[in-house]
This record gives structure tokens, C-alpha cells and sequence, in this order.
């Protein structure tokens, strides 16, 4: 049976662009992406790998323990990653609402709106929390115990050793990073659509991911070629605003408008910063959908899979 690609990313299109209520929650979650991101970098910066101290590191431990501020920061981290994980939740339901492919006979009725969806995810909220942050503990333990025997080796002068070891461990870690990935993706949606505990969404996304591995990869493929467009022509976009605004920032400093010139830098950079942020808000919707609608359809066709196999087994002759 072939999978349906095409149809899944027409339908996710139609749910993200006549329902622009949900973009909201899609600010929260390309929010948590790129904090993501971010501490995935900090964690693993080149110059802290190479140049580690361990009493040092125990030092910097402590005087974050007792600031202030670096608590606070912290204490502002976990906020959008719930945030990010309640948001995630609720754009799952909504998904499977709007699409009509409801998992429970609850939920067939209730009317769908932004409060019922949003009340509806509030229940998965806390379980996605600790999901994805367990799915990023995983990573980051992975990506230490390869990096760092590569780390030591270098900085002994055992280079090529280091360099065998990290050929090594990119074999290991490339395919066991895509597992992760998907099952970043994939465990939320399970713990919502299945209303199952966070132990049983991380077995069931990673059968998932095994079984339905080609199928992952070439919608995943499908996604970040459409991303790369949209990144494209965001970047043109800027492009075709900028010209006009750099030609009338030096009429006004021609004519001596220095405020003129400020006030329109400043506004076009605020409207340009929100365009790009609800743009953002709108691809990641986008995604969360598509993937939604990809888990129920290879569910359905890995069910479909068993039963042939087993009717097969039952009908073929004995030899």
C-alpha cells in the first residue's frame, strides 16, 4: 500500500491555513525549537569540550546555585518548555479533531474551539514536559559519551586515533540521533491520541519509528525541503522590504530627518519581526499537523500490514 504523502500535507495545509487560532500555540513551540537549540550549542561548545575542568565546572555549578538571576533564567526556561509542551498538546488534539479521525468517542463529541482544545491538552501537558525532556536527556548523554573519548584522544595528541574513533561514533550516532528525533516527534502524539502514560508513548513511537522508518524519513525529507523554501522566500522577502526602506532612509537623511530615518528603521523592524514570528508560528503548526496526521495513517496501515500477513499465513497452503 503506498503511503499518502501527498494527501497529508494538502490536509495539514487546509487545517493550518483555516485556522489561524491555533498559531498561537505554534509561537511556543518554534520558541522551545530554538531554546532547544540553543542549549544543545551551549552544551556542546568546542572550547568548553577541549578546555574542561572539572573543579571548575563544579565552581560554575555552585555560582549558579546561589544567583539570582541564573536561577530566574532557569525558572524562565521551564516556563516555555511546558508552555511549548502544553501547546504541542493541544495543537495534536485539535489535529486529529479537525481532521475528523477522533481516537475516542469523548472527543467525537465535543465541539471543537480554542478553550475546549486547550482544556483538552492541558491533561497531556505535563506528561510532554517530561517526554521531551527525557528524549534531549538521552541525546545530550549520547552525544557526550562519543564526543567526549574523541575530546580526550585529540587533546593527548593521539589524533589518529581520535580520528578512527570519530568516524565511529558519527556511525553510531547519526542513525541513534534520527531514532531520537523521531521519537521527540512521535511520543507526544501517541500520549495524546492514545491517552497513554509517558513510558508506553516512548515504546509505542519507537516500534513506530522502526517500522515505519522509510516512511519517517521521506515525509521528514518532504518537511525540510518545504522549510528551506519557506526559509527562501522569507529571505527574499526581506530582500524586496528592504530596498525601499534603505532608498527612504537616505532621502530622510538627505533632508536632514534624522528622526524620520529611526522611526521607519524601527517600524519596519518591529512589523518585519512579528511577520517572521507569526510566519514561524504558522510553518510549525504546519509540521505538527503533518506529523499528526502521518502517526494516525501509519498506525492504520501497520494494523492493515498485520492483518494481511496474518490472513496470508492462514490461507497459504502447507507444503
Amino acid at each position: 500500500m503506498n503511503f499518502p504523502y501527498a494527501a497529508i500535507l494538502r490536509n495539514a495545509y487546509e487545517l493550518t491555513r483555516n485556522h489561524f487560532q491555533l498559531w498561537v500555540f505554534g509561537i511556543f513551540i518554534s520558541a522551545a525549537t530554538w531554546l532547544n537549540f540553543l542549549l544543545l550549542n551551549i552544551a556542546f561548545d568546542r572550547r568548553e569540550l577541549v578546555d574542561f575542568d572539572s573543579s571548575e565546572f563544579v565552581s560554575k555549578l555552585q555560582s549558579i546555585a546561589d544567583s539570582p538571576l541564573a536561577i530566574a533564567n532557569l525558572f524562565v526556561v521551564v516556563i516555555i518548555l511546558f508552555f511549548s509542551a502544553l501547546s504541542k498538546a493541544t495543537v495534536v488534539w485539535s489535529a486529529q479533531k479537525l481532521a475528523g479521525r477522533q481516537q475516542w468517542a469523548s472527543d467525537q463529541k465535543k465541539e471543537f474551539s480554542v478553550k475546549t482544545a486547550l482544556k483538552e491538552g492541558g491533561k497531556y501537558a505535563g506528561t510532554i514536559f517530561w517526554l521531551q525532556l527525557l528524549v534531549l536527556f538521552l541525546l545530550l548523554l549520547l552525544v557526550i559519551s562519543i564526543a567526549a573519548p574523541v575530546v580526550y584522544l585529540a587533546v593527548i595528541g593521539q589524533i589518529g586515533r581520535a580520528v578512527a574513533l570519530t568516524f565511529l561514533g558519527m556511525a553510531i550516532l547519526v542513525p541513534v540521533s534520527i531514532l531520537l528525533g523521531y521519537m521527540f516527534i512521535y511520543s507526544p502524539i501517541f500520549a495524546v491520541l492514545y491517552r497513554v502514560k509517558a513510558r508506553a508513548a516512548l515504546g509505542l513511537a519507537f516500534g513506530l519509528a522502526q517500522n515505519k522508518l522509510k516512511e519517517s524519513l521521506i515525509l521528514g525529507a518532504f518537511l525540510v525541503g518545504i522549510s528551506l523554501l519557506f526559509m527562501t522566500g522569507l529571505a527574499f522577502g526581506i530582500i524586496v522590504v528592504s530596498v525601499p526602506v534603505a532608498f527612504l532612509s537616505l532621502v530622510f537623511a538627505q533632508i536632514g530627518l534624522t528622526w524620520a530615518v529611526y522611526m521607519l528603521v524601527f517600524v519596519t523592524a518591529f512589523l518585519g519581526l512579528c511577520a517572521v514570528v507569526i510566519l514561524l508560528a504558522g510553518l510549525t503548526v504546519f509540521n505538527n499537523c503533518v506529523w499528526v496526521l502521518a502517526v494516525m495513517e501509519m498506525v492504520k496501515t501497520e494494523k492493515a500490514d498485520e492483518d494481511t500477513k496474518v490472513f496470508t499465513a492462514e490461507v497459504e497452503p502447507a507444503s
